[in-house]
């Protein structure tokens, strides 16, 4: 597994809210139908964004939806006041929610900023109008597929060897982003975003305390949070999920209960019992990262 200098990407990624407009995407990567609504608060993300100081890449918020967090002018605020390089700024989002300009002033015309409308043509074409420098998934009408990872590799008939070898050539974990949650009032940091949004589901704490230069440690001081992997993370088995506009969630057996029990009713679920021998990439947000 990769600790975060060691991915080919260059984002660290805060969770500010669970909160999103957008809530039943089929396969959410932050399992947003399946979490209690969440915002991170300010004097947190200060902390979090002050714990990435030297980081060469993008500091992003994330979600759910950033902008629907209660406090998203205080948030921008901070990574303003603390990021002065709008170079190092970055927001992964779909829906500006009325803060358009408060938005262009934060991360334009050099920042990072990921726009998803998750197939819903009219909010792909507004992101478009209010900001056409930069690339939106789904203008074309074009729909995201996540690989889904309610999948425990046991279900799927994976030996302990076979699943060890796919969990080392994750795709998630060699590409995309580290992360920070807040847990308990403190934020915490993980080598694999996905790691804290199983760890929330679970209600467990796998997360390390970040404090400056957290990010630079190496695997071994991350190495214990593979168990949030080894507990079910069907990324690493690359499945090609619904797409996020149907709604349904890809689960197999040993994920299911816990998934009809969290579950708010926006979502399908379908039991996944056998791997489809087709290969898919874990999110198309990997080819969302760079500008037109």
């Amino acid at each position: 597994m990769k600790a975060p200098t060691d991915k080919s990407n260059d984002m660290i990624q805060i969770q500010v809210t669970t909160a999103c407009g957008l809530h039943t995407c089929s396969n959410c990567v932050y399992a947003i139908p399946f979490r209690t609504q969440q915002h991170m608060s300010v004097d947190v993300f200060r902390e979090a964004v002050r714990s990435l100081a030297g980081w060469p890449g993008y500091i992003c918020m994330m979600g759910g939806n950033p902008p629907a967090h209660p406090q998203f002018p205080e948030l921008c605020a901070v990574l303003r006041q603390e990021v002065p390089d709008v170079r190092h700024r970055g927001i992964v989002m779909s829906d500006p929610l009325g803060h358009a300009a408060l938005i262009q002033r934060t991360f334009l015309p050099h920042g990072r900023m990921l726009l998803n409308a998750h197939g819903r043509v009219p909010l792909a074409q507004r992101l478009h109008a209010l900001f056409p420098s930069m690339r939106v998934n789904g203008l074309d009408g074009h729909a995201a597929r996540h690989s889904p990872f309610f999948v425990h590799y046991e279900d799927m008939g994976l030996s302990r060897d076979a699943w060890e070898a796919a969990r080392e050539r994750c795709d998630m974990n060699a590409h995309w982003s580290a992360g920070i949650f807040e847990r308990h009032g403190k934020p915490v940091g993980y080598f694999c975003e996905i790691c804290g949004v199983i760890d929330d589901l679970l209600d467990e704490d796998h997360g390390v305390p970040v404090e400056p230069g957290w990010w630079r440690w190496p695997m071994a001081a991350f190495q214990h949070q593979v168990a949030c992997c080894d507990a079910g993370c069907g990324i690493p088995l690359a499945q090609p999920g619904h797409l996020d506009c149907e709604g349904i969630h890809d689960v197999s057996g040993r994920w299911l209960a816990l998934a009809e029990m969290l579950c708010d009713g926006t979502v399908t679920l379908h039991q996944q019992t056998a791997l489809d021998a087709r290969v898919a990439n874990a999110t198309d947000y990997m080819r969302l990262r760079g500008r037109r």
